[in-house]
């Protein structure tokens, strides 16, 4: 499967929106559980931190860093929004610690 982000737009925006294309993603591994995801950035100039929040770093904790990794693969993603990306995951993680404790 080849999520291509830019048919939504070239700034990527809102919670909710990210939320509905990880629904899809989980949906999609429930069924097709091999399959590799690809999440393609490209054209896409900006996102906000809730939007990655939502549609990778939650993504990320839900199934695991293993099985993200095996599943996953992130493309086309300019330096400003892999570093929104890697920033939401260590958010997310501090998170998951702190309500672990």
């Amino acid at each position: 499967m080849r999520m291509k982000l830019k048919e939504h737009g070239k700034i990527l925006t809102l919670r909710k929106f990210g939320k509905s294309l990880r629904s899809q993603i989980t949906e999609y591994m429930q069924l097709n559980n091999d399959d590799k995801i690809i999440i393609d950035f490209d054209e896409i100039d900006n996102v906000t931190h809730s939007f990655i929040d939502e549609l990778i770093a939650k993504l990320f904790w839900l199934i695991g860093k293993n099985e993200f990794k095996e599943h996953i693969e992130i493309i086309n993603a300019n330096e400003d929004i892999k570093r929104v990306i890697l920033f939401c995951i260590q958010e997310r993680a501090k998170d998951e610690f702190a309500c672990a404790s």
